[in-house]
């Protein structure tokens, strides 16, 4: 299961309370076009 639509810290602390291992966010990320994701894969592919 994912969690979404984490925005706040206390937000993912209480999921992390309950055991959540995996959430998606604006805490973690704003979006972004297709273009820049790739152009992140593939530096980190590079690394």
């Amino acid at each position: 299961m994912v969690a979404e639509g984490i925005e706040e810290p206390s937000q993912m602390t209480t999921l992390e309370e309950m055991g959540c291992e995996m959430a998606q966010g604006f805490l973690m990320g704003k979006p972004r076009p297709a273009e820049v994701i790739e152009s992140l894969l593939a530096l980190r592919a590079a690394r």
